[in-house]
């Protein structure tokens, strides 16, 4: 891209999540992280470009958030915002002598508001969005309800609590990530860029090829930040005959059971948490890291192997931040080739803060590949590059076309360009829907029991652009039935190619029509109807060909014709009809036979 996009980071730690937007080359106009200590890591990698855009401090002291303000400028591109989140309950709960429950977080929500970024992304713990705070106006209510209240009407926002091993991240850590996209970027939904799903690798390929330690304060003379970080010594019987998956606290020893000597008496700690002093397994997925992960008594901390807690670079590698990141000012050559007690001296100096930084942070290939989605469809959102790949590579001839979107994701340019390749198009009356308009048009439908089964058409399917918004709108049903009609066999044979690039979830059973809606012999009644009805006069003598010509009936729009018989089938109803549906003459039969359902949602689009 011609121009670099821009981002600002609340919260940031060390960088080590910024690290993913830097390698993509996105420009850090500011930086913000209460401890000074913390920012001196992203001053060794480079984070911003200029001194004065590190602002280490309280995001809330208004000089602080002046400056955030000032260097985030009139057209900023991404805010990003991992502020600390206080659950507390709201018993007892006195406003007018209270500080304000999670501040940190409505800070984050007013800067946003103030800022006006193009995306936005909060990243926190599962319960983030249930959890209370004072909100901007003094109100007390959830996290969710005011990132709702202040940001909804500006920005399309999607939240959803996820495992980010399943995203990017080779650890196992359960977090919520909420995207916001402003709604005049109408060719951007959040879920295009949403982190692409991901699967882990197993402990045992992820770090099974690094250096095995048995001398406590060993460290790699390759590599200084893989180590035997040393504990006290008479803790070791306690893990070292465990198998992997055991506890300390299954020892049948008692010796070997973790314990105190208080007054010369044995006392046994307490086993409150199952996930102390147990060792890790090869064949699973790395651990959640905490920011305690410097010692045994601590969450998954154990080495499958060695009797050692995970060494940095073995946490490094789980958190997915690349050997590149620098956690001195010198570059590891020279750490490297420091004497053994230099070397011990460097790590205990700085071991704890940089395991700190790292039981903190988000992974950096989670903020990597959501990095990427997003110069993904900024760089497609001009037609005129699209239709430039098409002429260059003739996608206009189907087999062409088959071929380039198997070597491509599924994401917004790979739809557009696949839509504007369709020559059919016009004669079909076939038109584009943007992601920002599909996103919209599924949030607005009914949710369903889990237990659910349901079924689900969308009787112009076209290019697919609704199908990732309905698997992630339903993905938690017992079963979807989804029928995809279009009148176009390519269309259809295209769909097919498009739809392997995506996870599909298992609940869904999708079914693909080559028919004309209209004269489709319906063989089952539709939960939802969803689409982007063709729109466009008919002639007398197709709807003749139909059955369905109607002398008494003024509009000869086809896209009368697909909601009429929509509203036979269907219980729910989520269409793209033109503004003219409101007005126009044409329309006045259709509009009655509206009149005569419930409508619960109108959006207007512009044009």
């Amino acid at each position: 891209m011609s121009k670099k996009l821009s981002y600002i980071s609340l919260f940031s730690g060390a960088g080590i999540g910024c690290y993913g937007f830097k390698g993509q080359g996105f420009k850090c106009l500011a930086s913000n992280e209460l401890l000074e200590k913390r920012i001196q890591f992203q001053i060794f990698n480079e984070i911003a470009n200029e001194p004065k855009r590190y602002i280490s401090g309280d995001i809330s002291n208004k000089q602080n958030k002046n400056k955030l303000i000032e260097y985030a400028g009139n057209n900023l591109d991404v805010l990003i915002a991992t502020p600390p989140c206080q659950g507390m309950s709201v018993a007892n709960h006195k406003k007018n002598n209270e500080l304000k429950r999670n501040s940190l977080v409505v800070e984050s929500i007013a800067l946003t508001q103030k800022i006006n970024p193009k995306y936005f992304i909060f990243e926190n713990v599962r319960s983030f969005l249930k959890t209370m705070c004072t909100d901007i106006d003094g109100n007390l209510v959830t996290i969710d309800e005011s990132i709702d209240k202040n940001l909804s009407k500006i920005y399309n926002i999607y939240s959803k609590v996820i495992n980010l091993s399943e995203y990017g991240s080779q650890s196992s850590r359960t977090r919520t990530l909420v995207i916001g996209v402003r709604k005049d970027l109408n060719y951007v939904s959040p879920l295009d860029i949403f982190p692409n799903y991901k699967n882990p690798k197993k402990l045992k390929n992820l770090i099974g090829d690094l250096k095995n330690f048995n001398r406590m304060g060993d460290i790699d003379s390759n590599d200084i930040y893989h180590h035997f970080r040393e504990y006290d010594k008479r803790m070791r019987p306690w893990i070292q005959n465990l198998k992997e998956g055991e506890s300390a606290f299954e020892n049948k020893d008692e010796n070997k059971i973790p314990h105190q000597i208080i007054n010369g008496n044995v006392v046994f700690n307490k086993s409150s948490n199952g996930d102390k002093y147990r060792r890790n397994i090869w064949d699973k997925v790395g651990p959640c890291i905490h920011t305690r992960n410097d010692i045994l008594a601590s969450q998954n901390t154990i080495h499958p192997k060695d009797d050692r807690v995970f060494s940095i670079r073995e946490i490094m590698k789980m958190m997915t931040v690349p050997k590149s990141f620098k956690w001195s000012k010198e570059p590891n050559d020279f750490l490297n080739k420091l004497s053994p007690k230099d070397k011990k001296l460097f790590l205990k100096k700085n071991e704890l803060n940089i395991r700190h930084c790292l039981g903190e942070g988000v992974p950096t290939e989670v903020f990597t590949s959501i990095a990427k989605n997003i110069i993904s469809c900024e760089e497609a959102k001009n037609k005129k590059d699209l239709l430039k790949i098409i002429y260059e590579n003739n996608l206009q001839d189907h087999q062409n076309l088959k071929r380039y979107i198997k070597n491509r994701n599924y994401n917004f340019a790979t739809s557009r360009i696949v839509e504007l390749s369709n020559s059919s198009r016009t004669e079909n009356r076939a038109y584009y829907t943007s992601p920002s308009i599909c996103f919209s048009l599924v949030q607005s439908l009914p949710k369903y029991k889990n237990n659910a089964e349901i079924n689900i058409l969308e009787p112009s399917v076209g290019s697919g652009s609704f199908l990732p918004h309905i698997f992630e709108h339903y993905r938690n049903c017992k079963r979807v039935n989804l029928d995809l009609i279009d009148i176009d066999e390519n269309s259809i044979d295209i769909l097919k190619v498009l739809v392997s690039k995506i996870k599909v979830p298992s609940n869904f059973k999708l079914r693909f029509l080559v028919k004309d809606f209209l004269e489709h012999d319906i063989d089952r009644l539709y939960d939802v109807i969803i689409g982007n009805p063709p729109f466009g006069k008919v002639s007398k003598e197709y709807l003749k060909s139909i059955n369905i010509h109607d002398p008494k009936k003024k509009s000869k729009n086809i896209f009368s014709f697909f909601l009429e018989k929509s509203i036979k089938i269907s219980n729910h109803i989520s269409f793209i009809s033109p503004k003219s549906l409101l007005s126009a003459p044409e329309f006045n039969q259709l509009r009655e036979r509206i009149n005569e359902k419930n409508i619960t949602f109108i959006h207007d689009h512009g044009e």
